[in-house]
């Protein structure tokens, strides 16, 4: 009994912060999602105990339904779901198509703070027309501090891209240097809050967009034709870099849909290579 008693405490504990760990209000941003007014002052001292472990903070979320976070149809709302490492915010933008969509797009636009180009894809999606079908999920960026900063990794220097709790490794050619891995799987509160928010939405399909190689990287075995259509839409080749730690495998990993990334080039896209990205995106998770 006594160890049930834990197991309840442990659970309701969780789901407590899950819920609380999103703030829904008005704040001054622009459409990245950057605190225009000014540095952020949030105080990282109210930061939630995340798990890292991402079965334990999945199997909380069975508990939070109906999704406590929801726009009226037509609408945008905005979403604060947590913060960096230097206390700015990490917002969320949620639109639907209809009352009731049936399949849910996530994309992120940044995680390394020195490829920026993802923010063009979602500037236009925030405006985009949206398929009657489509919940759609628009992150401008996880790494505010880099971006700050103009540095691939975050404050800490950790690269986000190798800190996710999947085949996570260390003191290797690529998780070391500006590659750096973190301390420990999950380290990083952007990750962390990252990782909760996946809990929370569940997405079909998730989207990260990266720079400089200019293809779609997806590992075919897991993601299967998700890619080679949304490479075909965008006139690009597929390819696999396999990396450990990274965002897309903690994703398949844990359950939470699929996932796959799009790296630009290094020069910034044109208006007409970002309208067939936006195409592509809308299309995605169709039965």
């Amino acid at each position: 009994m006594g160890a049930w008693r834990t197991v309840l405490t442990r659970r309701v504990s969780a789901m407590l912060a899950l819920v609380g760990f999103f703030v829904v209000g008005s704040f001054p941003t622009d459409a990245r999602g950057v605190d225009s007014s000014g540095p952020a002052t949030i105080d990282r001292g109210a930061e939630p105990d995340l798990a890292v472990d991402p079965l334990a903070v999945r199997g909380d979320r069975t508990q939070i339904a109906p999704l406590p976070i929801d726009p009226a149809f037509p609408g945008t709302a905005s979403y604060v779901f947590g913060t960096s490492v230097q206390g700015r915010p990490l917002v969320a933008y949620h639109r639907k198509g209809s009352s009731q969509p049936t399949r849910r797009v996530a994309v992120f636009g940044v995680i390394h703070g020195d490829e920026r180009a993802g923010h063009l894809v979602i500037d236009a999606l925030m405006t985009a027309a949206l398929p009657t079908d489509l919940d759609l999920w628009l992150i401008p960026t996880i790494n505010p501090d880099g971006e700050a900063a103009g540095s691939r990794q975050n404050a800490d220097n950790v690269d986000l891209n190798r800190n996710f709790p999947a085949d996570w490794e260390t003191r290797t050619p690529l998780s070391s240097g500006k590659y750096y891995s973190g301390p420990s799987p999950a380290s990083e509160p952007e990750t962390r809050a990252t990782m909760a928010l996946f809990a929370l939405i569940e997405p079909t399909i998730s989207v990260w967009y990266h720079q400089p190689f200019d293809r779609v990287d997806c590992d075919l075995s897991r993601v299967g034709a998700a890619c080679t259509t949304f490479a075909t839409a965008v006139g690009s080749s597929v390819g696999l870099s396999v990396r450990s730690g990274t965002e897309s495998d903690w994703i398949i990993s844990a359950g939470h849909g699929l996932s796959f990334v799009y790296e630009f080039s290094a020069t910034s896209p044109t208006a007409s290579i970002v309208a067939e990205h936006v195409a592509a995106l809308l299309g995605l998770a169709r039965p």
